[in-house]
């Protein structure tokens, strides 16, 4: 059996949650909530920007990051993807969070990659699907287990057929021990 939450939330108590310092330090990734984008950044702080081939991204007046499709990524290309720098996991189960506003057209997905050197394999564990609908924050979760320590990436795209200029504002990543 699988299982998947997505649940309607209010997003000014998002983003004043994630300026909580207690709920920032639970975070494995080093993303986070985007707040730390520099000027002139091509990304915020602990996140790398797709190639610009299929997607391009934006900072929106609230902070969150805006991610527009021109063209779904091909498979197996990670560096064409929006994506968090590799973080180190040790064995165990972990849940990853994805609060996002699918806000224009067709649906994404967030997908999880293992590193190892110069090459990406996508894991086992079901993409999280955003589906488009009205403009209202969502919360995301999947819940997976690793079997052994790996470098973990985690990634957006859009499904290969999805309608072009499809966008979504992310507003927060977490991952965090599941339990």
């Amino acid at each position: 059996m699988k299982v998947i939450s997505v649940e309607p939330i209010d997003r000014e108590a998002v983003m004043a949650a994630s300026g909580n310092n207690a709920s920032a330090q639970v975070n494995l990734l080093p993303c986070g909530d985007f707040s730390s984008w520099w000027t002139g950044a091509p990304a915020p702080n602990g996140l790398l920007p797709p190639d610009g081939s299929r997607s391009l991204i934006s900072r929106t007046p609230e902070g969150a990051v805006r991610q527009e499709w021109t063209r779904p990524e091909d498979s197996g290309k990670l560096k064409q993807r929006f994506r968090c720098q590799a973080v180190n996991l040790q064995a165990g189960t972990y849940h990853l969070e994805i609060v996002a506003e699918s806000i224009q057209r067709g649906g994404c997905m967030v997908t999880l990659w293992r590193e190892e050197g110069e090459t990406y394999t996508m894991l086992p564990v079901e993409p999280i699907l955003l589906v488009p609908g009205t403009s209202a924050a969502k919360r995301y979760g999947r819940t997976f287990t690793l079997g052994a320590p790996a470098k973990i990436v985690v990634a957006s795209e859009i499904p290969a057929g999805a309608m072009p200029q499809t966008a979504v504002h992310w507003i927060r990543w977490t991952l965090k021990p599941a339990g």
